[in-house]
């Protein structure tokens, strides 16, 4: 599946582009639609507490563990498995090891872990394009 980079405004009001991708979490019989940014330089999936509250999870029961960002310093995040799936794309849904974070920077980060290591993904960042598709093995 070829999709297109989503088009925002930074902080100067200068266009950037990303790479998002529509996707669906669920818990049980309850769902969420929403974007996630395919984020190569994080470690894990990452999602916002918001969703997990939406989603009807008591985050502070969960276990927390310490997630280290790019600046190095622990941040609480608690640990979580639900399912992902990419909208579109025919049998993507997978159950996957998430990080929930209380943070208003953070919507969903689709890292390696969870993500990365289940598809095949191709930056065409020149163009404005990326692939994603499941790997082919021979």
């Amino acid at each position: 599946m070829i999709l297109s980079y989503t088009r925002f405004k930074d902080e100067r009001n200068n266009f950037v582009h990303r790479p998002t991708l529509a996707i669906t979490l669920y818990v049980g019989s309850k769902s969420i639609k929403t974007r996630g940014l395919l984020d190569t330089g994080a470690d894990n999936i990452v999602i916002n507490n918001g969703f997990g509250r939406m989603l009807g999870i008591d985050i502070k029961k969960l276990p927390m563990r310490p997630l280290l960002g790019i600046n190095g310093v622990p941040t609480k995040s608690w640990e979580y498995s639900l399912d992902i799936e990419v909208d579109g794309l025919s049998n993507s849904r997978k159950t996957s090891e998430i990080r929930f974070i209380d943070s208003p920077s953070v919507g969903v980060l689709l890292g390696h872990r969870g993500f990365f290591e289940n598809f095949k993904i191709k930056f065409e960042t020149y163009a404005l394009m990326f692939e994603i598709d499941f790997p082919k093995y021979s």
